[in-house]
């Protein structure tokens, strides 16, 4: 990010307008808390992956776009806890995530809205493979499928599970059983789909 260059912002999705108006907002809360006055920012993003295909590229883009404007602000050193309440300007949670290196559990306390961005230590030595089977856009966007599940018969009982299954999968990391992580994950990800085939509309990504 170049503060002496006015021009446009790219973000990783310029197709999607509501991140653009979040990127924009962003920035300008950004330059009004820094009395920065008239000085603005040229933002480059390129991705490695395709966008909006799965590969988590917005949320990645977030964590991007929040650490380099607050480097460029000259707050290199700004704790966690405030990175995390600027990357939430831009409206996505998934985006805190990646805030940070290694495991990271994020807990979302849904009534009050505070969340917990937390390292979890394991000795597992993880490795994240991913296989591009289509680089086409989704058909139904990460946020708007968000917004739909709520409509599944089974997604009170699933947001209930969810948090078992995260202080479970934490266990696991912690004693290094990666089995048991194994098992949890994929438990997880078939509730998941459950949830998704059973919206109205369903949700289907294939």
């Amino acid at each position: 990010i170049s503060r002496q260059t006015d021009s446009s912002v790219l973000i990783l999705d310029p197709a999607d307008g509501e991140k653009a108006a979040a990127s924009y907002g962003f920035l300008e809360a950004l330059r009004e808390a820094d009395d920065l006055g008239d000085l603005h920012a040229s933002v480059q993003a390129v991705s490695e992956v395709p966008l909006s295909a799965g590969f988590a590229s917005s949320a990645a883009g977030g964590a991007a776009l929040t650490q380099a404007a607050l480097n460029a602000a000259g707050r290199q050193e700004v704790a966690l806890d405030e990175q995390v309440a600027w990357c939430r300007r831009l409206g996505s949670v998934s985006a805190l995530r990646s805030l940070r290196g290694g495991v990271v559990r994020l807990d979302v306390d849904h009534p009050g809205q505070s969340l917990g961005l937390t390292a979890v230590d394991t000795d597992l030595d993880l490795t994240v493979l991913g296989c591009l089977v289509q680089s086409a856009r989704k058909k139904v966007s990460s946020s708007a499928g968000h917004a739909k599940v709520t409509s599944s018969p089974y997604w009170d009982q699933f947001e209930r599970d969810a948090t078992e299954r995260l202080d479970a999968l934490t266990a696991a990391l912690g004693a290094g059983d990666l089995a048991r992580v194994g098992t949890l994950a994929e438990a997880d990800a078939l509730a998941m789909h459950a949830v998704m085939l059973t919206s109205h509309p369903p949700i289907v990504y294939a």
